[in-house]
């Protein structure tokens, strides 16, 4: 019986003393984060070129449309737009482009 009370004595002993400790850690402050630089990408500047345009404005089956034929533009640079604003006006069409 006296190890009994030994063994409880010692138990309620070890949970007071420790009761305060917590872990024994020290309160640490949060290091300061310097963000990363943010870097815009800027496209290349394209050489001032006049624009190459292809108006295929009629409609397909009209006399005049582009639907069904072949286009060939010539010295478009850098610089090209196909226009094909009427119903179907460019159905069928192949447009061979050549860099000069």
């Amino acid at each position: 019986m006296k190890v009994i009370a030994s063994l409880i004595g010692f138990f309620a002993a070890m949970s007071d003393a420790s009761g305060d400790r917590l872990l024994l850690q020290t309160q640490q402050t949060p290091a300061t984060v310097t963000p990363a630089p943010v870097y815009a990408y800027v496209p290349p500047a394209l050489p001032s070129t006049p624009v190459t345009e292809l108006n295929c404005v009629i409609a397909a089956g009209q006399p005049g449309s582009c639907a069904g034929t072949v286009q060939q533009p010539q010295s478009i640079g850098y610089r090209f737009k196909a226009k094909c604003d009427g119903v179907a006006s460019c159905a069928g069409a192949t447009l061979n482009i050549f860099y000069p």
